[in-house]
């Protein structure tokens, strides 16, 4: 986490494509996530959302930024929750992996 972390601060002063640095961060914060970190995986998460909506970003990427930020959000707002994930299944095809854990978190 702490290297992830490291290179989240370099890429962020440097001129990094958005929608790489959306898809960084949404991976720290499943890492986060993974660790039981709520309150920082609930900003990364946020944060990647909103850069992945600015820039019109890779569908992998706004599907991984919405269902890492549904997975961070669900203790706070189940409604918005499965929003975000039903949103993340729409951005891609069936046979994407992502899509498949979309599905089961959803069921």
């Amino acid at each position: 986490v702490r290297s992830l972390g490291q290179a989240v601060g370099k890429m962020r002063g440097q001129d990094t494509p958005p929608d790489e640095l959306a898809a960084v961060l949404a991976d720290l914060a499943e890492c986060h996530l993974g660790l039981g970190h709520a309150d920082r995986a609930r900003d990364l998460a946020q944060e990647s959302y909103d850069l992945s909506r600015r820039v019109s970003a890779d569908s992998r990427i706004a599907a991984q930024a919405n269902f890492v930020l549904a997975r961070a959000v669900v203790d706070l707002d189940v409604v918005r929750a499965r929003e975000l994930a039903l949103d993340a299944r729409r951005q891609l095809e069936d046979r994407e992996p992502l899509a498949r854990r979309i599905d089961e978190w959803l069921a």
